[in-house]
């Protein structure tokens, strides 16, 4: 299996990160070929452990951050009250664009 199709599977059946570490695929197309994939970064040889450490370390913060504001904020289209009234937010757009329309 390469990197690319693990890459490709990986990513379409589990929500984690992955880091390619490579040695020999050095050209800029493939690091852009592996990161469009859904690698979350790629890395070449050589590496220090601190420096891998440290980008994993990021992507777990990022990931984490992520996961936290999906359960603070509303998904899109969720911003109407239950009486059928709608949020603030909408409101104010709504002012701001008849304002613009007189």
């Amino acid at each position: 299996m390469t990197a690319w199709t693990f890459c490709d599977t990986i990513t379409l059946e589990l929500d984690v990160p992955v880091i390619i570490t490579t040695g020999h695929r050095l050209d800029e197309v493939d690091r852009v070929v592996g990161l469009e994939l859904g690698a979350d970064d790629y890395v070449t040889k050589p590496f220090g452990l601190r420096e891998l450490l440290a980008r994993v370390r990021a992507i777990l913060r990022r990931q984490e951050l992520g996961r936290q504001a999906r359960t603070r904020e509303p998904q899109r289209g969720d911003s109407c009250l239950a009486d059928g009234g709608s949020s603030g937010a909408i409101d104010a757009y709504r002012a701001r664009t008849a304002s613009r329309s007189r």
